[in-house]
């Protein structure tokens, strides 16, 4: 019997060993393996020719999960497929397939000349018969339209005075409601200022305790630690590669010698895997080619975002701040 029993226990303990292998490995796969992600595309932009070609894709674990996405002429297109089945946008994907097939066009049915003449005859019976219904209720209408013009003429006497001092009073009416609505409209003018003028206040001294806060030293040394994180953080994400090819120009070329100057701060960004060619023809003009491939780790998200959370600094900083907020609540 106990032999039974401790059969039964090391089955179930070897299932769970296994549950816990293979939620183990699952675990590592989606922190270590990374997200790749890869796209070309080119256009241009001008008085001239309006173009965009491009496509991207996204894949993780050997193309496990893959999705991909193109933008052309004809239209934009989407596919994700698990295990290399499509799960969805693979209609959208064949699309273009179809389009490709000859249309078929619906040749209009030729009727017999027998039935063209039958429905001619037709035609010609229900037009002699309108005719002659037409005369009919013509006849039978004028002789009331003579009566009742003949009993306005005789009821229009009386009633005339009556209608003008009625067009006088609601005249009055109408004019006494847009002063109404006038003063309404002042009184409630002065109230909205006295609102702004409150809430600008409020807004100033809540400024002004932002600014302080901001401007402590201690609240400096956060600020640089989550620049350096930041930096760190955004060193991942960018794409590993990256190469482009950018012609650009304004109607005016001091907008152009402008634009150039703010995309020069991007230089250490960029580097020499971008060319950047300004153009001075005076015209809009916007075209380039770009390509790029990179990757996305997990685990190297989750030790960034420990690491901050898990920082002295940090909780002290938002410590302050739900204080400041509580301050600035109360106050409200």
């Amino acid at each position: 019997m106990l032999s039974v029993i401790w059969g039964i226990l090391k089955i179930i303990g070897l299932l769970l060993l296994i549950l816990l292998g293979v939620l183990a490995a699952l675990l590592l796969l989606v922190l270590f393996v990374p997200v790749r992600y890869s796209g070309r595309g080119c256009g241009c932009y001008s008085s001239r020719e309006q173009r965009l070609k491009g496509k991207a894709s996204v894949s993780w674990l050997f193309h496990l999960i893959s999705f991909r996405a193109e933008a052309a002429e004809d239209g934009f297109r989407a596919r994700l497929r698990i295990l290399g089945i499509p799960i969805w946008g693979a209609g959208a994907w064949k699309k273009k397939k179809r389009r490709a097939g000859k249309r078929r066009t619906k040749k209009p049915a030729v009727r017999p000349a027998q039935s063209r003449k039958e429905e001619d005859a037709v035609r010609e019976t229900a037009v002699l018969q309108g005719a002659e219904t037409g005369r009919g209720a013509a006849e039978a209408v004028l002789p009331e339209k003579q009566e009742g013009a003949s009993g306005e003429e005789v009821r229009s006497g009386p009633g005339e005075t009556s209608r003008k001092t009625g067009k006088i009073r609601g005249f009055f009416r109408k004019i006494r409601q847009i002063l109404c609505r006038l003063v309404q409209m002042i009184r409630n003018l002065s109230c909205t200022g006295r609102k702004i003028r409150d809430k600008m206040k409020k807004i100033g001294e809540n400024a002004g305790s932002l600014l302080d806060f901001a401007g402590a030293p201690e609240n400096r040394e956060v600020f640089r630690y989550l620049w350096e994180e930041g930096k760190r953080l955004l060193r991942h994400i960018l794409p590993r590669r990256f190469s482009g090819r950018v012609r650009f120009g304004m109607e005016d070329p001091a907008s152009t010698g402008k634009a150039l100057m703010i995309l020069g701060i991007l230089y250490p960004v960029l580097q020499d895997r971008a060319e950047i060619t300004p153009v001075f023809e005076n015209e809009n003009l916007a075209e380039g080619e770009l390509s790029f491939r990179g990757r996305i780790r997990a685990a190297s998200l989750l030790i960034i975002g420990i690491r901050v959370w898990s920082s002295k600094q940090f909780q002290k900083f938002i410590r302050r701040g739900q204080e400041l907020r509580r301050s600035m609540s109360e106050s409200r």
